[in-house]
C-alpha cells in the first residue's frame, strides 16, 4: 500500500469506523439467528405437534451446508484479491451477494412443503446452501477491507472491538429480539425472519454505499495482471506462513468445541432451564451487561499485555469453564438450573468477548508479515482459508452436537447430550490454547520484520 493510501485510511475517524461495521451488525444477525436456531425450529414440535425434520437429517444439512460453504470460502478470497474494478476488490461482491443472503433467509423460515416430506428436506438443503454460500459472497471481501483500514496495531484492536460490539449486538437481537418476535409478539418465525432480513440488508447496504475502498492505480492494475498465479498457489502461500499455521490450527479446536454450544443455546434454556424459547432473552439481559463491561477490560489489558498474550489467556479460561455445562440440570446441584445457567454464561463473558475482538486484529497483522516476506497483499485469501477452517470445524461441531443428542438424549427426561457438550468443547479448546502457546508474532512483529526483511 502507497503512503498516500495509508494517510487516508489512516485518517478514517470514529464515524466512518462505525458506518464500517454496520455491516458486521447486518451480516451477523441473519447469521447468528440462521445458526442459532433454523435447526431448532425445524428439529422441535411445532404448535401442532409435529417435527418437520428429524435431528439426525438436519444434523447432516447444517453440517453439509458448512462444509460446501467452507469450500468456497477461500474461493471468494482468491477471486476478491485479484478483481480489478472501478468499485473495488471488494465492493462488487458485496452487493451481488446482498439479495441473495436476504432472500434465502427468508425463505429458510418458510417451509413450503409438508413436515417430513421429501419435498422438504430438499428446499432445506437447497435453502441451506444458497444462504451460506451468500453469506461468504458478502462477509468474506467485507472482512478483508480491515487490514486496509486499520493499519496500526492499536487502531486494530479498536475496530475490532467495535466489530465485536456489532458481533455482540447481532448475537443479543438473535436472543433477546428473535424469540419474542416470533414468540411473545406472535409474529411467527416467518414474520420475524422477514423483518430481520429487512433490517440486516439496510445496514449492509448503508456500509456499501459510505464506505469507499481505496482503488487500486493504473500501476498497480498493470503489475496484478502480470503476476501469474493460481489458486492453488495462493491456497499453499498461506499454509507457507507459519504464524497462520498456527494461529488457524488453534482456532479450529476452540470451533470445533464451542459453535456447538452455541448452536445448542435454545435446548439449554428449554431443556436444561426448563423454560420457554423466549427466555433466552433474559438469559442475554444478564449476560449483554458482562459482554459490554468485558469488551472495555479486554482493550485495556490488550495495551498492557499485548493481544497475543491475552488471547492465550481467553483460550485457556474457555477451556476451564466450558465443561461446568455439565452440571446445569443435575439435580444433586444446589442450585436452581436457570441461575447456574445464567452464571456460566456470565463467567464466560471476558474470554468471549477476547475471542470475540483479538482473532480478527491478530490476523490483520499475520497478513502485514506475509506482505513484508513475499510482497504481495493477500487479505480475503487469508480471510477465506480461515473462513473454510473455521467453518469446516463448524460443521462438524454441529455434526458432534446432532450425534451427542440423538445417543444421549436432549429431552427433558433425558438430557446427558446437552450436558455432554460442556466437557467435549472444554478438551477441544484445550488443545487451541495448546496450539498457540507457539504463536511466533508479537506487539513488536512489525520492527521484528523490518530487521529481517
Amino acid at each position: 500500500m502507497t503512503e498516500s493510501a495509508e494517510k487516508e485510511f489512516k485518517e478514517i475517524g470514529l464515524g466512518k469506523s462505525f458506518v464500517f461495521t454496520l455491516a458486521q451488525l447486518g451480516g451477523n444477525m441473519m447469521n447468528t439467528v440462521c445458526a442459532t436456531w433454523m435447526m431448532f425450529f425445524y428439529t422441535m414440535p411445532n404448535h401442532a405437534g409435529k417435527i418437520l425434520v428429524g435431528m439426525g437429517i438436519m444434523g447432516a444439512i447444517t453440517a453439509g451446508g458448512k462444509v460446501i460453504d467452507a469450500l468456497y470460502d477461500p474461493t471468494i478470497g482468491y477471486w476478491s484479491d485479484n478483481t480489478m474494478t472501478r468499485w473495488g476488490r471488494r465492493r462488487p461482491f458485496i452487493v451481488g451477494g446482498a439479495p441473495l443472503f436476504f432472500i434465502s433467509f427468508i425463505l429458510i423460515f418458510h417451509p413450503f412443503f409438508a413436515a417430513g416430506s421429501t419435498e422438504l428436506i430438499l428446499s432445506v438443503i437447497a435453502l441451506n446452501t444458497v444462504f451460506w454460500l451468500a453469506f461468504t459472497t458478502v462477509m468474506g471481501p467485507y472482512n478483508a477491507l480491515l487490514p486496509e483500514v486499520a493499519l496500526s496495531s492499536q487502531k486494530r484492536v479498536f475496530l475490532s472491538t467495535l466489530l465485536a460490539a456489532m458481533m455482540l449486538l447481532a448475537t443479543g437481537y438473535q436472543g433477546m429480539i428473535f424469540p419474542l418476535m416470533f414468540d411473545k409478539w406472535g409474529m411467527g418465525y416467518f414474520k420475524a425472519a422477514a423483518t430481520t432480513g429487512i433490517i440486516a440488508f439496510c445496514l449492509i447496504m448503508i456500509t456499501v454505499l459510505v464506505i469507499k475502498e481505496r482503488i487500486p492505480s493504473a500501476g498497480e492494475k498493470l503489475a496484478k495482471s502480470h503476476e501469474k498465479h493460481s489458486f492453488k498457489e495462493a491456497f499453499k502461500w498461506t499454509f507457507a506462513n507459519k504464524p497462520f499455521r498456527i494461529y488457524i490450527i488453534a482456532s479450529v479446536f476452540q470451533y470445533l468445541g464451542f459453535s456447538s454450544i452455541m448452536a445448542a443455546l435454545p435446548y439449554i434454556v428449554k431443556v436444561l432451564m426448563n423454560k420457554p424459547e423466549s427466555f433466552v432473552s433474559v438469559v442475554f439481559a444478564f449476560v449483554i451487561p458482562v459482554f459490554a463491561i468485558s469488551f472495555v477490560a479486554v482493550n485495556f489489558i490488550a495495551k498492557k499485555t499485548g493481544k497475543v498474550k491475552l488471547y492465550k489467556g481467553c483460550l485457556l479460561l474457555l477451556a476451564l469453564l466450558l465443561p461446568l455445562l455439565f452440571f446445569v440440570g443435575d439435580p444433586r446441584i444446589p442450585i436452581s438450573p436457570v441461575v447456574a445457567g445464567i452464571m456460566l454464561m456470565n463467567l464466560l463473558g471476558f474470554p468471549l468477548a477476547g475471542n470475540m475482538i483479538l482473532p480478527t486484529a491478530i490476523l490483520a497483522d499475520i497478513i502485514d508479515y506475509d506482505e513484508k516476506i513475499t510482497g504481495r497483499r493477500r487479505e480475503a485469501i487469508y480471510f477465506g482459508m480461515q473462513g473454510l477452517l473455521q467453518k469446516i470445524a463448524t460443521a462438524f461441531s454441529l455434526g458432534l452436537q446432532a450425534l451427542l443428542f440423538s445417543v444421549f438424549g436432549y429431552s427433558a427426561s433425558r438430557h446427558l447430550g446437552i450436558n455432554l457438550l460442556g466437557p467435549v468443547a472444554g478438551v477441544l479448546g484445550l488443545v487451541g490454547f495448546v496450539v498457540f502457546l507457539y504463536f511466533p508474532l508479537d506487539e513488536k512483529t512489525k520492527d521484528l520484520i523490518k530487521k529481517r526483511v
